[in-house]
């Protein structure tokens, strides 16, 4: 019961705080990049990116996708490239070409990423190849181009989409944990060099959101995640509120962005109580 009501009680300490943001006048006539950006919390900040002024592009692998968000878009300064971001020589070839149109790169959000849950027994090693490919080799690229390239520049802001399961170790997703603990290590490692060259680089810690990645999960041996997510108590935020308040916080430069922000409690738990904390998990997983 109690760990129910601490799971699922987290929204609202978020909720309600997002009208008071400051005016987001930092993103105005700057040049980002989103992968992952034709979906769920992507597509929410290429399309609050643009409302702010910036100038986007939208790199995604389902070319359907990217063709809603164009049309979305409706004339604003957005930029569709389909991409596989867990090959390197295309997002490099990417990068190129934006960095050539743009002459400029401001913001870099590694945002893609897949889900996979079940027991570790499970895996495959092409499931291991696919996961470690999308979420931390393609992170690893994305925020090695553009680190390079704001080197030259000595300024810009490299923002890297993890999970509470790069904090807190996530039951039956030890794949996913591996693959999130390694973006939050390289997020923070990297965040402590580049700030004497004036680059800034941030790791977002969201909790459960209203997406459909769960739906298109790897579900290993019988294993149901979206059925899971659903059975959950843990309300699902919403990806254009989370978008909103990433950007509030990347404006002002925070290293970890955790949202909602009373996710923070369960971070603390686990580093006081990291067994309570692991029991409390499970409990809330089992459906």
């Amino acid at each position: 019961m109690f760990g129910s009501f601490l799971l699922g009680s987290f929204q609202t300490v978020y909720e309600g705080k997002v009208s008071s943001m400051a005016n987001p006048q930092p993103y105005r006539g700057k040049t980002a990049l989103v992968t992952g950006a034709a979906k769920g919390l992507g597509r929410a900040l290429c399309l609050q990116l643009m409302a702010q002024g910036a100038r986007v592009y939208a790199l995604d692998v389902d070319e359907a996708a990217l063709a809603a968000l164009q049309e979305e878009a409706a004339g604003k300064p957005l930029y569709p490239m389909k991409v596989d971001i867990s090959q390197r020589q295309p997002l490099e070839e990417a990068f190129g070409q934006m960095i050539a149109e743009s002459g400029r790169l401001d913001y870099v959000f590694n945002n893609a990423g897949i889900v996979t849950g079940g027991q570790t027994q499970h895996m495959t090693w092409e499931a291991w190849e696919r996961i470690l490919a999308i979420n931390l080799k393609g992170v690893i690229w994305g925020t090695q181009l553009a680190y390079n390239h704001m080197l030259e520049k000595g300024q810009g802001h490299i923002i890297n989409t993890a999970s509470l399961a790069g904090l807190v170790p996530v039951p039956e997703s030890a794949a996913y944990t591996a693959t999130k603990h390694g973006v939050v290590g390289l997020s923070l490692a990297l965040a402590q060099e580049a700030q004497a060259h004036g680059i800034r680089v941030s790791v977002l810690i969201p909790g459960a959101l209203k997406t459909a990645i769960y739906d298109s999960a790897t579900n290993l041996a019988g294993y149901d995640y979206a059925r899971k997510m659903t059975a959950s108590p843990v309300r699902p935020m919403a990806p254009e509120l989370a978008a909103r308040q990433v950007l509030h916080q990347v404006a002002k430069g925070k290293r970890q962005i955790v949202f909602p922000r009373g996710l923070w409690l369960l971070v603390g738990l686990y580093r006081v109580f990291p067994g309570l904390t692991q029991r409390l998990m499970a409990r809330v997983m089992r459906t």
